[in-house]
């Protein structure tokens, strides 16, 4: 477990920029929860537009129970514009009843911040209990079997070719590579660089599928036979046991009494798939999966759901999303006619690619240069609606870690410029990409003619 902090707190102070924000475990230790408080508030003080970072720093200060600062903030946002326009309002309600059920949050700001009363005992007082992360819950009940794993997992990926090897085992399941394909351009200049366009447009899974492909590649690597989750959303229960069949593993969902009342159709669909279910009448059967792997631990990996969780699963997520990166140098290595300086990587911020696992392999490559193109800056209400990829159920990762790295360029390119190369790469490549895709390429395109023996590579999604 100190390894982990360990790890969270490097993020937080900027001295190693490998896994973002959104990766961190906010109930670990509550200094840490401090720092990444204190992260968010200095970026949306630069950054307020950022309502996803408002909704963040909204959360810490609920994990923290600090009622204070959550109303100070709330106020402090209502009271600049352009933050009050960018804040989902709903959820910051929604997430301040979380735990002040019943009071309203436009009150007077109180003079301190209590510590949450403990419920009081008697059938009157029962409440539907609040679900936990899942940080909490293994703490309590996986812990020395978390530790094993994290100490298995680091010496694992330390071995040489690591992602590589991963790759090759992921590969055939995922078909990848997905495309890498030369973008012809207007001027024949063989100076010049090629722009080369990254496709993950073409894909067909899932990215709950992935993260259980990848899972159970990593669980053969660290000579595991079986896998084991249990059922914290559907699409998650769904991947694993379709992965377990492909990969001929024995595989154990845990559900709880109400998932089947709430779907019927859910334990039909598992079964088809040959999973063994688990039926648990507890409120939260991630707590009964644990309890079970504890005593199977050495046979049996535990198949996490992406987003935050207890360590390693924040560093096996985060490399897992940065296979994209290696799997896109592999593919450019194999080019004929290289050229011998590291490409230019450029994608949009809000692409419906993983834009994050992109460029994450080569935060500490000196040569690389990396672009990011983030949103226009048109009004919200002409913005076009973001068909996110689906990881982190819908959430999209979070940037600012990255952009506080000082090693990203963010270029401005308009939205009338990416809507002119949407028409040229409809011609050209027969595909119908997203504005900020568009975008991304046209800032390719422009700086093509002077990157004299060096190429472009362009992700879109």
């Amino acid at each position: 477990m100190q390894a982990g902090i360990e790890e969270t707190h490097a993020l937080v102070r900027g001295i190693r920029p490998t896994m973002d924000v959104e990766h961190v475990d906010i109930n670990v230790a509550t200094d840490l929860a401090g720092d990444i408080a204190l992260l968010l508030l200095q970026t949306v003080e630069s950054q307020p537009a950022r309502g996803d970072l408002w909704l963040m720093l909204f959360d810490v200060y609920r994990t923290q129970g600090n009622r204070v600062l959550f109303r100070r903030a709330a106020s402090n946002a209502r009271a600049l514009p352009v933050a009050n326009q960018a804040i989902d309002w709903g959820a910051v309600e929604g997430l301040w009843n979380a735990f002040n059920e019943g009071e309203p949050l436009d009150q007077p700001p109180e003079a301190t911040s209590p510590v949450p009363a403990e419920p009081a005992a008697g059938p009157e007082a029962a409440v539907a209990p609040r679900k936990r992360r899942l940080g909490d819950v293994a703490l309590g009940t996986a812990h020395e079997s978390l530790e094993r794993l994290a100490a298995r997992y680091r010496e694992l990926r330390q071995e040489a070719r690591f992602h590589e090897r991963v790759f090759a085992a992921i590969a055939p399941v995922l078909q990848r590579p997905t495309p890498l394909v030369q973008l012809p351009l207007a001027v024949s200049d063989s100076e010049q660089a090629r722009v080369l366009i990254k496709r993950e447009d073409s894909r067909q899974t899932t990215p709950e599928f992935e993260n259980a492909v990848v899972q159970a590649s990593i669980a053969k690597l660290l000579q595991k036979s079986a896998l084991l989750c249990s059922n914290e959303f559907k699409q998650h229960s769904l991947a694993v046991a379709r992965v377990a069949e492909v990969q001929q593993m024995p595989c154990t969902i845990f559900l709880r009494r109400q998932d089947l009342r709430d779907d019927l159709s859910l334990l039909t669909e598992l079964t088809r798939h040959g999973a063994r279910i688990e039926v648990t009448d507890e409120d939260d059967a991630r707590t009964a999966a644990l309890r079970h792997w504890t005593s199977v631990e050495e046979s049996t990996h535990f198949v996490h759901s992406l987003g935050a969780g207890p360590y390693p699963y924040a560093l096996l997520a985060n490399d897992f999303h940065a296979l994209l990166g290696h799997e896109t140098l592999m593919q450019y290595r194999q080019r004929p006619g290289i050229r011998p300086m590291f490409p230019v990587l450029v994608a949009a911020t809000q692409s419906r690619a993983d834009s994050i696992g992109f460029i994450l392999p080569f935060l500490r490559e000196a040569s690389a240069e990396l672009v990011l193109i983030e949103p226009d800056r048109e009004p919200m209400e002409d913005r076009e609606p973001k068909a996110w990829s689906g990881a982190y159920r819908e959430r999209r990762r979070e940037h600012a870690w990255i952009k506080g790295s000082g090693r990203v360029k963010y270029p401005e390119v308009s939205a009338q410029e990416g809507t002119r190369v949407q028409q040229y790469l409809r011609s050209q490549l027969q595909a119908e990409l997203a504005l900020d895709d568009a975008r991304a390429v046209a800032y390719a395109m422009q700086i093509a003619p002077t990157l004299g023996g060096r190429d472009i590579i362009v992700l879109v999604g």
